[in-house]
């Protein structure tokens, strides 16, 4: 019983090491999406809804690297999972997209404002997607 008991201890463990590791590397892509965000309609004077996109973008392939070489350590079918990767992004993409254009278009908050009240949405999306989904272990590995 202890055997077993340890086994689904370690497993938890594993589990949670996992989504903190998640987190500190999706800390990681909301400072690089924010700061690319921040460049375009700041710096350059571009529409939020170009640079979001841009941002995203930058952020998605940091994440999806680090996620797979760091995080869930995943070597196998690399095409697969970046496509996975980048259509769970898109999903991220449209919840920011709603998000932003209700809060900066219909509502006024500012435009950075509402970007980083969209964080927290599209993360917990992502990361259940992700983690079923694209970064899932193959039977070998």
């Amino acid at each position: 019983m202890k055997a077993k008991l340890t086994k689904a201890a370690k497993a938890e463990f594993a589990k949670r090491k996992r989504f903190i590791i998640y987190l500190f590397i999706g800390g990681g892509a909301v400072v690089l999406d924010l700061a690319v965000f921040t460049a375009f309609t700041e710096l350059l004077n571009q529409d939020i809804f170009l640079s979001n996109s841009l941002s995203i973008s930058v952020a998605a392939i940091y994440s999806f690297l680090a996620n797979m070489f760091f995080n869930f350590q995943v070597s196998g079918k690399i095409l697969r999972r970046f496509a996975s990767f980048m259509l769970v992004t898109f999903c991220g993409y449209l919840i920011s997209l709603a998000i932003l254009w209700l809060l900066a278009d219909v509502l006024g908050v500012h435009a950075l404002i509402a970007k980083i009240v969209t964080l927290p949405f599209v993360v917990v999306t992502q990361y259940v997607l992700n983690s079923r989904l694209t970064f899932r272990p193959d039977k070998k590995e």
